[in-house]
């Protein structure tokens, strides 16, 4: 509506005012030459003749969606898969956990698209578990205040008394002595995974030494986590909750400062040599590490968004290195080798130089979105893929001037897998490639090994 197109010779040049969609008719402007017409009702078999010209519509877009239907499956391994369908306001429920459709937007193609929410009550035992005490509590006052109720209560009476050196009735003293038993209760009832949500941080703190974690911390707004040089982390493996995430995680929506030096760098490792940790997660937050290590985890660092600089620091036997959106993390002279996947990243990507990007199952992978990322003047060879890049990819990637290896002839060896259909969704650039192997590469450190 309102958005003028031409065509024909003489041209015409027509305007769209307004589109019913119940009648499917389309009022419009027109112009040939010097004549014009306004508020033409065009229904689907054409209009009246305008100059020598009929106007038929052929198709129209809604922008309003009518409805948003998501067929979901879940599964318990080893059992037979439930499907079930989600829309919105109708959740769907598997193993205590509810899944519903949320937040309607538009991506930044415009497609229309909404969130998944998955919420979990653990406090809903308690909650009834109160309602039913406060229900029993108020029956019990009620009696107590009977004649009886003073003879019942009197033991209670007479130990309130004392301890608090005037005299307490007996419905009192019956009513405190229901309301303490309600509340002894409803400790037990709650669950201890209802208890366990970890610590949060609001102001500054500082680690140092041994940290042992064995739940997961958070970093709120504002709030500023500092790790010394020489600390060690030691982050559980464990999922006591069952919410599919180990409870040994870092999650800052504040600011992380990890300031290790070459000599005592602050390291990142399994609590039990047995259980990957969660990872290190930034969240549109602000971040520097120097001189660190991240071992173990299934994923070493994790950065959605914010600004993150990340210098000397090693991502050894991780299941994945780091794995970013956006364009704001920044690594240089770091090490990444023996991970399942070195560097994932999507939306965006980051600016890496003088790194070493060696021995991981995959060192590249550009997942999907828009780019932004620059890759250079590093060592990249691995096992399988030096670089893969999703079918979902449509911004450009710089990855020129890196060292990929070389076979015995002294030809480059790229080892790049792109899954795009669509050749053209952006421009990944990989030459020109370096000869050798650039000096000053990867992290400055005493335990690279």
């Amino acid at each position: 509506e309102g958005v003028s197109f031409r065509a024909g010779s003489p041209p015409i040049t027509v305007t769209p005012r307004k589109f019913d969609i119940e009648t499917k008719t389309l009022s419009f402007d027109a112009q040939v030459g010097d004549k014009s017409v306004s508020g033409v009702a065009v229904p689907g078999e054409g209009s009246s003749t305008v100059s020598k010209y009929v106007v038929v519509p052929v198709a129209f877009a809604d922008p309003e969606p009518s409805d948003f239907v998501a067929t979901v499956r879940f599964s318990l391994p080893g059992e037979t898969p439930v499907e079930q369908v989600i829309r919105v306001n109708e959740p769907a429920s598997f193993e205590g956990l509810s899944f519903c459709l949320v937040a309607q937007d538009v991506d930044q193609y415009r497609n229309p698209i909404v969130g998944l929410q998955m919420t979990r009550e653990p406090g809903e035992p308690a909650f009834w578990a109160g309602a039913l005490l406060f229900g029993l509590s108020l029956l019990a006052h009620l009696y107590a205040k009977r004649p009886a109720g003073v003879a019942v209560a009197a033991a209670a009476e007479e130990e309130l008394s004392a301890a608090s050196g005037r005299p307490v009735t007996g419905a009192k003293a019956g009513l405190v002595t229901l309301l303490l038993v309600a509340w002894g209760v409803l400790l037990l009832a709650a669950p201890a995974e209802g208890r366990g949500i970890g610590r949060v941080i609001f102001d500054e703190e500082t680690w140092e030494g041994e940290v042992r974690l064995s739940e997961p911390v958070t970093v709120e707004k504002g709030a500023t986590l500092r790790i010394l040089a020489g600390t060690t982390v030691l982050l559980s493996g464990e999922d006591r909750d069952g919410d599919g995430c180990r409870d040994g995680y870092i999650q800052t929506l504040g600011r992380l400062i990890i300031s290790g030096e070459k000599e005592r760098p602050v390291v990142f490792r399994r609590l039990d040599p047995e259980r990957a940790w969660q990872e290190v997660f930034l969240l549109d937050a602000e971040g520097s590490i120097r001189h660190a290590i991240f071992e173990g985890g299934l994923w070493g660092l994790h950065v959605h968004d914010g600004n993150v600089t990340v210098e000397n620091t090693i991502f050894r036997r991780n299941g994945g290195g780091a794995r970013l959106r956006g364009s704001g993390a920044s690594f240089a002279r770091c090490t990444f080798r023996g991970n399942g996947i070195a560097l994932r990243f999507w939306d965006g990507g980051p600016f890496v130089t003088s790194s070493v990007i060696e021995e991981n199952g995959t060192g590249l992978f550009y997942r999907e979105g828009a780019g932004g990322g620059r890759i250079t003047g590093n060592i990249i060879t691995n096992r399988e893929w030096n670089l893969k890049i999703g079918d979902w990819v449509t911004g450009d990637l710089d990855a020129s001037r890196n060292y990929w290896g070389a076979k015995g002839d002294g030809k480059t060896v790229l080892l790049v897998k792109d899954f795009r259909e669509k050749k053209a969704g952006g421009r990944i650039r990989l030459l020109p490639a370096l000869s050798s192997p650039p000096d000053g590469c990867g992290a400055e450190s005493t335990e690279d090994r």
